[in-house]
């Protein structure tokens, strides 16, 4: 059913931010980091947040204070490495990932972004965010589901969609191209050729 779909979160950390240690639920204090923690435990939907010193966290890893950005192409490779096996597995672990990030963050992760994830993404600016995550708290999670299908992601920059549709390609972003013979199962395989060897062992849910 609609309703009981494997559901994960993935949004960013906040530039505000606890001055000591605290589980990160606690640890980030930002207006946009409060209410996506709030309609992901409304709906009963799991949740990571993309550090940019921790790579990938729970919302019960303890945090220490720390200020570290994603800005440069090198800060994306960064923090990538430090989580692309985990990215791997979360994805197949979960049927549905809504995903709340800005454009360097989003970047950590698109080499698992295809049609099960929906990227929230708004040109307004961060006060549209706040609408639609406040309208999203006052409907069920099959409804909150159902809204958020509009953000499904198109698996080919070259695919027939609405302009307005978030649309990636792994494939196409790695090759000079304009046509495409997108596989996800052949891509996995080539993101775990970088995943070093001693990493690979590592549970997800080991931090």
């Amino acid at each position: 059913m609609e309703g009981l779909r494997k559901t994960l979160v993935i949004n960013g950390c906040s530039q505000g931010k606890l001055s000591q240690p605290a589980p990160a639920r606690e640890f980030y204090t930002g207006q946009l980091f409060r209410m996506v923690r709030k309609f992901s435990e409304l709906h009963k939907f799991d949740q990571r947040i993309v550090s940019g010193k921790y790579g990938l966290l729970t919302m019960d890893d303890l945090v220490d204070p720390y200020d570290m950005r994603i800005r440069t192409k090198a800060d994306v490779k960064r923090v990538q490495d430090k989580c692309l096996y985990r990215l791997v597995e979360l994805h197949k672990a979960y049927d549905t990932i809504i995903v709340i990030l800005g454009k360097k963050y989003r970047e950590v992760i698109s080499p698992i972004l295809d049609s099960k994830c929906h990227v929230i993404f708004s040109k307004k600016g961060i006060f549209a965010y706040y609408t639609l995550l406040a309208q999203l708290n006052q409907t069920s999670r099959t409804q909150a589901l159902k809204d958020l299908s509009k953000f499904r992601v198109a698996e080919c920059a070259y695919s027939e969609v609405e302009n307005d549709l978030p649309r990636t390609c792994f494939f196409c972003h790695s090759r000079s191209k304009n046509n495409c013979d997108w596989n996800f199962e052949s891509q996995t395989h080539k993101l775990q050729s970088r995943i070093p060897t001693h990493i690979k062992t590592t549970s997800e849910e080991e931090f």
